[in-house]
């Protein structure tokens, strides 16, 4: 077993949401669906256990919802998807404003 490591160093005053990805190997062409979802505040770090061999995908979504004359919008802005093993680190940066960022090492 090894861990997901998750740290936001975003400057963000509210939570990023961090959407793991996974190919279910029971379709038919392998379809990647979202496997888990996990919300960071500033300076937070989450550890997910998976197995060693497993490769993941990854990016931050952080929508933000207006609701205007009864009406609900949400718009999401997220980052592009990257790859990510067991036992790497994934840093998000960056805000809502200027944009996210995440970077594995």
């Amino acid at each position: 077993m090894n861990n997901l490591n998750f740290i936001n160093s975003s400057t963000d005053q509210n939570n990023s949401h961090v959407v793991i990805f996974q190919q279910d190997v029971f379709t038919p062409g392998g379809l990647t669906v979202a496997w888990r979802v996990v919300s960071l505040e500033t300076g937070d770090c989450a550890k997910i256990p998976v197995s060693d061999d497993a490769e993941f995908y990854v990016s931050v979504a952080n929508p933000e919802i207006v609701v205007n004359d009864g009406l609900m919008t949400i718009k999401e802005f997220s980052t592009p998807v990257v790859s990510m093993k067991g036992g790497q680190i994934a840093r998000v940066a960056g805000d809502s404003a200027s944009g996210y960022m995440i970077t594995v090492e």
